[in-house]
Parts: C-alpha cells; structure tokens; sequence
C-alpha cells in the first residue's frame, strides 16, 4: 500500500510528498546509488523518515496518509491530520473566485457589445447588455454556495448568470 507523507504549511495548506515506488525495493538502482553514498535504508520506515528529513521544510512536523483524494481541484482546500480532506469553506471560496474569472471575461466582451450599440446608436441594445453586466456585477453576492456540500457538486456548479447566456450576440 502506497503511504503518502503529508505536511501542514505555515498558510494552512497541505504539502504531499509521494515516495517513489522503488524507494521501497532495496534492489533497485535508486537505493543502490544511495548505499554508495553512505545512506542505507533497512525498512520502509526508514525510507520514509529519510525522505521526510530531507524533503519536509524544516520545522513542520509531517505525518503518513494512506490516500490523498484523486481530484485535485481543491488541492489549495486540503486539510487533515490522518486522512486528507477537502475544507469546503475554503474550497466554496476558490470556487467563488474560479466563478468570477468566468464572470470577468463575459464582462470584458459585454463591454464590447455596449461600445457597438453605443456607437449605432441602439439604445434598447445598450439597456440590454447594461442589464446582463449588472446581473454579472451582483453574482459573487448572489450565489449561495452553503448548501454544496462535496467538491464533487461544488466543482459541477455554475450559476444560471454564467450559463443562461452564452455572452454578447
């Protein structure tokens, strides 16, 4: 079974550090080489404290996981102490600001189509997109992501504002 060493980071977040398979087999070339330079590992344990002393930043103590989820896409939401879990607090905030990445580039193209309508004259074509740009603007307030409770259904969430529309016509 493969183990995992994880570390907290001063800003929260967890460092892996995933050994390479063979580390674990005292025949490969790999353990051969350290040998010749004086390291020799008996044990996985010892191969994992030697990885953990030469790879964990100093002064942050580290510990074993036996399985870091698959999905990386709350990476920066991890946390845990025996097994490795998504926060979704954080990972409801990365998501907001993915949301608004999104939201920013319809805006830029909006900003687009209201110069043309304002440049034609269209006034009802520029009542239209100022409309959608405030309906854009109030979506970071007007989402409520409390109620998602898994990164699987936080990551398949997009608002109806993001998708109603495909942007500027």
């Amino acid at each position: 079974m493969t183990k995992f060493i994880a570390f907290t980071n001063p800003d929260g977040t967890v460092g892996i550090i995933t050994p390479a398979p063979e580390m674990f087999d005292p025949k490969s070339r790999t353990r051969e080489l350290l040998a010749g330079r004086g390291v020799t590992l008996k044990t996985s344990k010892q191969v994992l404290d030697w990885i953990a002393a030469k790879d964990v930043p100093a002064g942050l103590p580290w510990r074993l996981v036996e399985a870091v989820p698959a999905d990386r896409a709350f990476r920066a939401a991890w946390t845990g102490q025996r097994a490795i879990d998504v926060d979704m607090t954080r990972a409801r905030a990365i998501h907001l600001d993915r949301l608004r990445v999104v939201r920013n580039e319809k805006l830029k193209a909006l900003d687009v189509e209201y110069q043309k309508a304002h440049e034609s004259g269209d006034e009802n074509r520029q009542a239209e997109v100022a409309k959608r740009k405030q309906e854009l603007r109030d979506l970071p307030a007007a989402v409520d992501l409390s109620a998602v409770t898994s990164p699987a259904e936080l990551k398949a969430f997009v608002p109806a504002t993001l998708t109603d529309r495909e942007g500027p016509q």
